[in-house]
């Protein structure tokens, strides 16, 4: 609770970032940066730069069997869909996913469930069981089924990458230290700059 957003904050700080991709639940962090990133500026010189969240059209994606809550690994298995999930394991967690008892009702988990295929769907077959949800003509399961193969359809190169570099070990390897040497040397730079600032050095 108390740690993990100032750790956050120093992570999006010591790279000098300006914009930072999250989802709603963490636009407080981004305000707690830039809290702390004013106390800095305030006290010591101008040097970090204001933070501002960036969103995606859907920062936000719900649980499949609790829609009320955010999609989290953390509610288990059955409440998420992971990107590396192969095209029968994302049909079955769908089928277990809450809808409505009937069209019509406006339903959480039956909008999370048309929000997720106006993302990965085609538009016009989106457009159609929108339609269908709303008349109360809609078919849950045939929904389930559209949505189940346009994600997987979605990700098929993802998986298909993924799988090619879990085989080969080396090349991620050498991915992992270039990142960290570039990384560190960054954050090396500015934890000199503060310690000069404040005045430990």
């Amino acid at each position: 609770l108390f740690t993990y957003p100032t750790l956050m904050s120093a992570d999006i700080l010591l790279y000098h970032s300006t914009a930072v991709p999250v989802g709603y639940d963490q636009t407080q962090h981004t305000e707690l940066t830039n809290d702390i990133g004013r106390w800095f500026n305030k006290r010591f010189g101008e040097y970090f730069f204001p933070v501002k969240p960036v969103f995606t059209e859907t920062p936000k994606i719900m649980s499949l069997l609790e829609p009320m809550k955010k999609m989290s690994k953390s509610l288990g298995e059955g409440h998420v869909i992971e990107l590396a999930d192969e095209p029968g394991v994302i049909a079955q967690k769908l089928k277990k996913a809450v809808t409505a008892t009937e069209g019509g009702s406006h339903s959480p988990g039956a909008e999370n469930l048309l929000g997720l295929l106006k993302i990965f769907g085609n538009k016009k077959v989106y457009t159609q069981f929108a339609q269908a949800e709303k008349d109360g003509s809609i078919r849950y399961g045939d929904l389930k089924s559209e949505l189940a193969k346009s994600i997987g359809n979605h990700f098929a190169d993802f998986r298909q990458r993924r799988d090619e570099l879990m085989r080969g070990h080396d090349e991620v390897a050498e991915i992992l230290a270039a990142g960290m040497e570039k990384a560190k040397m960054v954050a090396e730079s500015t934890m000199e700059e503060v310690r000069e600032m404040v005045g430990i050095r």
